[in-house]
Order: structure tokens, then C-alpha cells, then sequence
């Protein structure tokens, strides 16, 4: 490569050469002709320059935020598959056993009907995998869900005054399922040409709560159906209400935590350190102590710092060694690396104009190494009754074989 070709590529000796140099930064950008939209630092300038460089590599399965996702959910399908196939041939070997064997499993309790408790394992098995995004009020969870989904679906003041769950699927048109407690659904569609903001106030009009968030809802949830192509796999996210104001919101979150098969919890970092006492800390204790939550698999979490550039720059590295030292104390086995820093409003700002800063790369990573890990749980747990109700079965026959040889 000749020299003046090597001054014409953004490198990124070049980008480390500007320094602190707001002046600077903003000419090598405008030289070599990148939009600088939503950056207003030096660092923020510096990471769409980075990007730009790191985009040259990317491959098109890239550009598509939790792609990597939907192709992970399509192992575990065929894993999932392959189980169920194993749960059908064991029912249906018990069945021709001797009534005796069934008998044995109900008195010590492994087992009290058959067809109930096979048919309630493979629903499991058939069941969707949500990502639960829960935190507290005003800390950015619907932020970080429209970064995460790649679009602007949800405003900031979405369904944050509700004690609703809202579950984001895959959909061939954009529309709203409000299913009620006592009634019948209704059903809430986009006309053509609206935009995120017109179906989000129609939500809204009809969602808002002020003076009766302390009462029990009555919406059992709302589903909004989006066509976004990776969540056709059966992965859909689920934003949930706000925590730490009131019981009543609180309880929405813990009753539907055991169904999520992984866990983002949004801290909201410049709220004194993000990690209150009374609020984020009581609360995972309570999880962690719910006997119904062993199916949740403490790693099957991530913990992200969101509003971190409202957070001095001088004191992140305080308040986020404090943050650390908290979360230890209140989720069991809590590692470093499910803790995430980052700002999703500027994130999403910079999405739209094709660039990811480092902290994003990072989320992206960690979100990686998630889903594995939640998804083996899963079909590890399932995998485990099935070997533990072949074994008791295996027993009773030895001991009606031993039996039959005394007699």
C-alpha cells in the first residue's frame, strides 16, 4: 500500500493521535467524511471514529443486534426436540409396566398422575424463552429494550407507571394485544404510515396509571407483536414494571421472574451509586430466597449501568467498584463480568447512524455468553427429572424381579 493511500484510511494510530482534542477529533471525522450526529465529546467523537474503523470487519450477521441469539435458539430447538422425543418413549413404557411400578412412584411421591406430570414437562419444552428486563423506575429499561430491539418501539415513559408486563413478539404487522383479567382481549393495530411514537401514545392512552399504581391491575399482560425477524425464533422480551416503589408492582415482577430464562437487571447508575438498600439489594435477596426461583440460574443474569454519562467521569470507577461490592453481597455467585456500563439513550442515537461504542460491543458480548448458559439450564433441568424418574422406575422393576426369583 503506498504511502498516500496509507493517509487516506481512518486507522486507529490516527484516532489514539487526536488526543483530548475536540478540535481535532471533529477534522479527522469531517476528513474522512463521517457523520458525527448525537457526539458531542471528545470520547463520544473518538467511539463513532473506532466504530467506523471496526466496521470495515464486521460481516452482515452483525447488523442485526440479537441475531446471534436466534441462531443459538435454533440449537437448542433441536436439543429441545430431541428430549421430547425421550419424555414421549418413557411415558409410554410406563404405561405398559405393571400397575404396581405407577403405584410405588405416587406413594413416595415422584410421581402422583402419569399423563399430568409428562404433559406438564413437555409443555415446558414447547414453551418460548423471554428475556426479562426489569429495574427501577426511570432507570432506562425501555431505553435499553428499543437498543436491544434496534428501533424506537417503546418511549422512555412507556409503560413505567403500570404494574403490567409487557411482552415484545415476533409479529407480521405491528400491533398491541391488551389481554384484561375479567374480559376479553382487545386488540390495539398501527394504521398505515404510523410511526413507534402514535402506537406507543395509543398504548399509553390506554395503560396509564397515576393514583391507582398501588392497586392490583387489571391487565394480566399486554403483547406487542413487532416484525422483527429474530424473534420469530420463539425468543421475545419482556419489559417489566418498575420496581421499588410499591408491594403491589413488586410482586408483578417476582410472580413472573420464575418463567424468564434470563434475567437483565438495569440499575440506574447516577441514583447515589445505583444500588440502593431498600430497593435492588432487598429485593434480589428475596429472589434468591424464593424457593419457587430454583429454576432461575443466578448466571443466567446481567446487571447493566445505565445513565452512566450522567456518573462524573472521576468517580465511575468508584461508584462502579461499589456497585460490585453490593451485588456480591445480594445475588448469589455474582461475577464482574455480568455487570455492564453504558448510556442506552446515546447508544440508540448512534445505532441510528450505524455505529456501536465499546460498552455496546461489550452488552453484545455478555449477552452471548447469557443465552448459552440459560438455555442449558433449561434443558439440563428437564434432562434431570427425566434420568431421575428413569432410575426410580429401574429400581421398582429390580425389586419386582428379585421378588419374582425369592418367591
Amino acid at each position: 500500500m503506498s504511502d498516500e493511500q496509507s493517509e487516506d484510511k481512518l486507522t486507529e494510530e490516527a484516532i489514539a493521535g487526536v488526543g483530548r482534542n475536540l478540535l481535532a477529533a471533529r477534522k479527522l471525522a469531517k476528513k474522512h467524511d463521517i457523520s458525527l450526529k448525537g457526539a458531542k465529546t471528545v470520547e463520544e467523537i473518538k467511539e463513532i471514529l473506532q466504530q467506523h474503523v471496526s466496521d470495515k470487519t464486521k460481516t452482515k450477521e452483525d447488523t442485526e443486534v440479537l441475531a446471534v441469539v436466534a441462531d443459538l435458539k435454533e440449537v437448542d430447538n433441536k436439543k429441545r426436540q430431541l428430549l421430547k422425543e425421550h419424555f414421549k418413549e418413557m411415558r409410554e413404557s410406563l404405561k405398559q409396566c405393571d400397575k404396581g411400578i405407577e403405584a410405588h412412584l405416587r406413594i413416595e411421591q415422584t410421581i402422583t398422575d402419569v399423563d399430568e406430570a409428562f404433559d406438564s414437562r413437555l409443555d415446558q419444552l414447547e414453551s418460548d424463552c423471554p428475556i426479562l428486563v426489569a429495574g427501577e423506575t426511570s432507570s432506562g429499561k425501555s431505553s435499553l429494550i428499543n437498543l436491544l430491539l434496534g428501533e424506537d418501539l417503546l418511549p422512555s415513559a412507556h409503560l413505567s407507571s403500570t404494574s403490567v408486563i409487557c411482552k415484545i413478539r415476533y409479529g407480521d404487522k405491528k400491533r398491541a394485544v391488551i389481554n384484561y383479567v375479567d374480559r376479553e382481549p382487545e386488540i390495539i393495530t398501527l394504521s398505515e404510515g404510523g410511526d413507534a411514537d402514535s402506537f406507543s401514545s395509543l398504548l399509553h392512552d390506554h395503560l396509564h396509571k397515576k393514583s391507582d399504581r398501588e392497586k392490583k391491575s387489571q391487565y394480566r399482560d399486554v403483547e406487542i407483536f413487532v416484525p422483527l425477524k429474530f424473534l420469530k425464533s420463539g425468543i421475545f422480551i419482556v419489559d417489566g414494571p418498575g420496581i421499588g416503589e410499591n408491594e403491589t408492582m413488586d410482586n408483578v415482577l417476582m410472580d413472573y421472574l420464575p418463567n424468564a430464562f434470563a434475567f437483565i437487571y438495569v440499575i440506574k447508575s447516577d441514583n447515589a451509586g445505583g444500588v440502593q438498600k431498600d430497593r435492588l439489594q432487598q429485593l434480589l435477596k428475596t429472589v434468591a430466597k424464593r424457593a419457587k426461583l430454583q429454576s432461575v440460574d443466578p448466571a443466567a443474569a446481567m446487571f447493566v449501568c445505565n445513565r452512566w454519562d450522567l456518573v462524573e467521569e472521576s468517580e465511575r470507577e468508584k461508584v462502579r467498584s461499589d456497585i460490585i461490592q453490593k451485588l456480591r453481597k445480594c445475588w448469589p455467585g455474582f461475577r464482574d463480568t455480568q455487570l455492564f456500563c453504558m448510556d442506552s439513550k446515546s447508544e440508540l442515537e448512534r445505532s441510528k447512524h450505524g455505529h456501536r461504542s465499546r460498552d455496546f460491543e461489550s452488552l453484545l458480548y455478555g449477552i452471548r455468553n447469557l443465552i448459552p448458559c440459560s438455555l442449558q439450564a433449561k434443558i439440563r433441568s428437564s434432562s434431570r427429572w427425566l434420568e431421575y424418574i428413569v432410575t426410580r422406575v429401574l429400581h421398582h422393576v429390580k425389586t419386582y424381579l428379585y421378588k419374582s426369583k425369592i418367591g
